[in-house]
């Protein structure tokens, strides 16, 4: 059964359920190397999962350098397509640019905020897992500078 979780970000209530796990499944190879780097201070336990975005996101928003601005809408919009944001009493459904545009306008960092959710939601049981631990240092080692 999948599971739905809800918060508020900013004034933004969030409604998601978890994708299918085939979906899911699909999605973590660009995720992991995406958000990698960003997720290797979880592996050595020097940040919590439960703290804000705010610490990951010196890292997070590196990662995202790498991308172009249609993958990364892509992206976002594969990892939201599960998720609804209520504001100021309107529904979005987030599976689409216009319904994301439409909830997160004028607050980007909202927006990375329910992504974190997202992300949270789905992937928290595998943030502790040996395989994960070693791709994300993995990529944190090759986004790195040599010395």
């Amino acid at each position: 059964m999948l599971i739905t979780t809800e918060t508020t970000i900013r004034g933004i209530r969030i409604m998601t359920t978890q994708l299918r796990p085939m979906r899911s499944f699909s999605l973590m190879p660009k995720i992991l190397k995406i958000v990698g780097p960003a997720l290797a201070p979880l592996m050595t336990g020097d940040v919590k999962l439960a703290e804000d975005i705010d610490v990951l996101f010196p890292s997070l928003m590196s990662a995202l350098e790498n991308l172009d601005a249609e993958d990364s809408e892509k992206l976002v919009a594969r990892i939201l397509e599960n998720t609804i944001a209520i504001k100021d009493g309107s529904k979005y459904e987030l599976s689409n640019d216009d319904m994301i545009n439409a909830a997160f306008t004028g607050d980007v960092k909202a927006l990375l905020e329910a992504v974190w959710f997202v992300l949270k939601a789905n992937y928290e049981n595998f943030f502790d897992a040996d395989l994960l631990k070693a791709a994300a240092s993995q990529q944190a080692e090759m986004a790195s500078p040599s010395s």
